[in-house]
């Protein structure tokens, strides 16, 4: 049997959280972290397939946050998606440029976001395995 792929949701949101790990956990095996700390704690120990990363938590943004995982050596090629309720241009620009595969507002639908997230895996999958 295939191991399932691993996604870190990291969200101050307790909703937030909730509905994403109800659209994801039949396909997938989701982890939580609620601030930017533990974000880079869960991902250095857990070492997930993809991360998806809120842009407004207390504390530490999700763009401090992917900037400290970037600069780490076990996490900096872990993709990560951001979504959030962010929506200019100029937000999406950011987020892209320190390095998110993908950048998705928290308003686009249930599946949307799941297609994203399947689509991003798929692609991580074949590389693994033509590697």
């Amino acid at each position: 049997m295939e191991q399932q792929n691993t996604i870190l949701v990291v969200d101050d949101e307790v909703t937030c959280i909730t509905f994403l790990v109800h659209l994801l956990q039949k396909e997938f095996t989701v982890i939580v972290a609620k601030n930017g700390d533990d974000a880079i704690e869960m991902a250095v120990k857990h070492l997930p397939d993809l991360i998806l990363l809120d842009v407004d938590m207390p504390g530490m943004t999700g763009y401090e946050v992917l900037t400290q995982l970037k600069a780490i050596k076990e996490t900096e090629a872990i993709p990560a998606i951001f979504i959030t309720s962010r929506n200019k241009p100029s937000d999406e620009e950011d987020g892209l440029r320190l390095g998110a595969v993908d950048y998705i507002n928290k308003s686009c639908g249930m599946e949307i976001i799941r297609m994203r997230v399947r689509n991003q895996l798929y692609l991580i999958n074949k590389l693994k395995h033509n590697v």
